[in-house]
């Protein structure tokens, strides 16, 4: 109470310093992504969204785990755009038929075609058990109900600590260039955070 009134600026540091004492810091960071994991709770008939944030991009990761369970054979993406709806239905029907992982990136910047989506996942019947839709989209209001509601989703992590953390995890090198890594990581946060307010 004694900081709420004097120092408003310090309450959200206090509060999470306060839970780092009495119970842990794992209580106040934010899971990092397993696709591993995503993947498992996924079937032919649920899609996935991710919420993407500044920075952030799940393309990567999605290539790798598609690699090693269907091979890049059986996966493609198409970034979502202008003049793209009738080569992104076509590569949906393909998709279903011959159980393919389908990515369609950017569904904010085509917001029609997303709700068209929407009606066309309604429609299919017996879809092949290997087929999965994956869709990436930045925050949006216009972002079809329908669509969130049948996904499993899953935010990219705006908590650029938890980024940092797992750019640690991943990376097997030694001291010297995880320091290298660290110093040019914080370089890029700074001025993403920075783009976020020009």
């Amino acid at each position: 109470m004694f900081l709420r009134c004097f120092r408003v600026d310090r309450i959200f540091r206090s509060i999470n310093q306060y839970i780092v004492e009495t119970m842990d810091e794992f209580y106040i960071m934010p899971p990092v992504v397993s696709f591993t994991a995503i993947f498992e709770q996924t079937s032919s008939t649920i899609p996935v969204c991710f919420i993407l944030s500044a920075g952030s991009d799940p393309t990567n990761d999605l290539i790798k785990l598609a690699d090693t369970i269907v091979g890049m054979s059986n996966f493609c993406h198409i970034s979502l755009g202008q003049g793209q709806e009738k080569a992104a239905l076509r590569l949906l029907d393909g998709a279903v038929k011959q159980g393919m992982w389908l990515m369609l990136q950017n569904g904010h910047l085509l917001i029609r075609f997303v709700r068209e989506l929407e009606k066309y996942l309604d429609r299919i019947e017996n879809p092949h058990p290997d087929f999965r839709l994956w869709l990436t989209t930045d925050p949006t209001p216009t972002f079809p109900i329908g669509i969130l509601q049948k996904s499993l989703k899953g935010e990219s992590a705006c908590n650029y600590f938890t980024a940092l953390c797992k750019q640690f995890e991943q990376n097997k090198r030694k001291n010297l260039h995880k320091c290298i890594l660290l110093c040019m990581y914080y370089v890029y946060i700074i001025c993403i955070i920075r783009l976020k307010f020009t």
